[in-house]
């Protein structure tokens, strides 16, 4: 049976179509017939595939009706692994993609008859925008690629919402092939703590056991527009692609996600799976620090308020007047220009930071340690409020309670 994947992202940058074509190629030595679909109006994968010195036909003259599937499906060494591209010629083409996809009609020409291929990718454009929507509404499951920076793990719920709610309204059956660490540089201590903190907040089950290295030769083979197994320095990384097409192939969807289907602007369900020797107290006790903020606002004449961890996942937050996920952003933000600013004027314990919202409200910022790590309390208040002296003691009966 034909298994449709598709690659995505909420951020660029990751590496998504380089995973793409490098897994593909992989599956292909595998024996599978791979198809290979780019949704991306950017044409990374026409690039990366030489594509338009083959055939500059693809989704858009098939979207129009001056093509069929079939007509647009270009052959990649040999008949077991094809490719097809956008089509994509002028601007005016990208609206009308973009506006086939609005309409819905993007991802009709997928559910015909596939079954010449073991395995369909679709490289999503980044975002969660209306072609991702359509790619997966007609995809059986979809591989998340990140790399860990902080801008890429703050925005993640964003595509696992979109994951939710296209569940819930349009592809009951669409589950989470899994999350894959891109370009990871094991030797940076910073990438090492995020992979470790997103890998005690999510369902182990979520993350792929294979992780692909940062290297050079990636450049190399993006300029070439070659795979890595192509290239004689690409040869150790492309092991690690084949080790990642064997787990895909092997994994046939054990893990459905369910454990995310729920309140599509609630994540907290996620904190729920972790493993349970996970040293998180916090996710354990939201309550007790919920409860904390309760307090902070209604003795203490708050509006609302959020805590997150140094990343910007929010744990808890009681009436916050700002979405909570853009305060908890906003959290991460801040509190790396508390540490900048900390180290400017030597002085380690640099904890508190205050923002004039609107010349009536203010916005408070509060860093604090709890077994071991770092996590912020932000806060919106009126201007006249003791801020600091109250979100002080907020943060320290949070420490109290848990520790």
């Amino acid at each position: 049976m034909t298994r449709k994947i598709t690659i995505a992202s909420q951020k660029g940058g990751v590496g998504k179509t380089a995973v793409t074509i490098n897994l593909a190629y992989s599956l292909r030595r595998l024996g599978k017939k791979v198809l290979i679909v780019d949704g991306d109006p950017q044409g990374g994968v026409a690039t990366a595939c030489r594509l338009k010195n083959l055939n500059s036909k693809g989704l858009v003259q098939v979207l129009n009706g001056e093509q069929s599937l079939v007509d647009v499906i270009v052959p990649l060494d040999g008949d077991d692994l094809a490719v097809i591209g956008t089509g994509i010629a002028a601007p005016e083409d990208i609206v009308f993609f973009e506006e086939q996809a609005l309409a819905r009609k993007l991802g009709p020409l997928f559910e015909g008859d596939l079954s010449a291929y073991d395995f369909v990718l679709f490289d999503a454009p980044v975002g969660v925008g209306a072609v991702t929507r359509e790619l997966f509404s007609i995809s059986d499951s979809f591989i998340q690629v990140l790399n860990c920076r902080a801008g890429t793990v703050i925005t993640l719920a964003k595509l696992l919402n979109l994951y939710i709610w296209i569940r819930n309204n349009f592809n009951p059956e669409l589950k989470i092939e899994g999350i894959l660490f891109n370009m990871l540089n094991s030797s940076s201590v910073i990438e090492n703590k995020i992979v470790k903190q997103l890998k005690s907040r999510l369902p182990a089950k979520l993350f792929f056991d294979t992780s692909i290295p940062f290297a050079d030769v990636f450049e190399v083979a993006s300029i070439k527009a070659l795979p890595l197994e192509k290239l004689k320095a690409g040869h150790r990384v492309a092991r690690d692609f084949m080790t990642l097409a064997v787990e895909v192939d092997t994994r046939k969807h054990q893990f459905v996600g369910d454990l995310l289907v729920g309140d599509d602007s609630d994540f907290t369900p996620m904190a729920e799976a972790q493993d349970e020797d996970s040293s998180r107290a916090t996710l354990q006790h939201r309550d007790d620090i919920k409860d904390a903020l309760q307090e902070l606002c209604e003795s203490g004449g708050f509006y609302g308020a959020v805590v997150a961890d140094e990343m910007g996942f929010p744990l808890a937050d009681y009436h916050s007047p700002i979405g909570v996920d853009a305060l908890a952003t906003c959290s991460s933000l801040l509190g790396e220009a508390l540490v900048k600013a900390g180290s400017i004027i030597e002085m380690s314990e640099v904890n508190n930071l205050i923002m004039d919202i609107n010349g009536e409200d203010k916005l408070v910022l509060h860093r604090f340690s709890m077994l071991e790590e770092g996590y912020v309390l932000v806060a919106v208040c009126p201007q006249d409020v003791d801020a600091i002296g109250e979100i002080g003691l907020a943060a320290a009966r949070i420490v109290n309670s848990l520790s």
